[in-house]
């Protein structure tokens, strides 16, 4: 019984951090394009984002291996060990372009107001 409404909980739980992610990702890619579905495995700490470029017919699927939720000085960030796309020139972009300029460390962080609530829920 108690194994059961844990698990609830825990469905739940994850439900909400992919609904706020999705909605933070949208956010900050509204000038690219936008992201369509959104996979968070907790156990192996990965995420998949399948994200629809402006201008292209096709989704691009984008995963982050290994991530980890840290709250530090009233700041939540997200680190994560390495981020695969299913096309090689954005592999390039991301490696060359985004990791420098946007998640120095391999980390990135997030606004507070996403931030107080994804710790909430993790």
């Amino acid at each position: 019984m108690f194994t059961f409404i844990k698990n609830g909980f825990s469905i739940i739980k994850d439900y909400g951090i992919e609904i706020l992610f999705k909605e933070y990702i949208n956010r900050q890619i509204k000038e690219f394009g936008k992201m369509l579905n959104l996979k968070i495995d907790p156990k192996d700490k990965n995420i998949e984002l399948d994200i629809l470029l402006k201008g292209e017919k096709e989704s691009i699927k984008v995963t982050i291996e290994k991530y980890n939720v840290e709250v530090k000085n009233n700041t939540t960030q997200i680190k994560f060990d390495k981020v695969i796309a299913s096309r090689e020139w954005i592999n390039v972009l991301i490696k060359d372009l985004v990791i420098p300029n946007y998640a120095p460390n391999k980390t990135i962080e997030i606004e507070s107001s996403y931030g107080k609530i994804i710790d909430l829920l993790t």
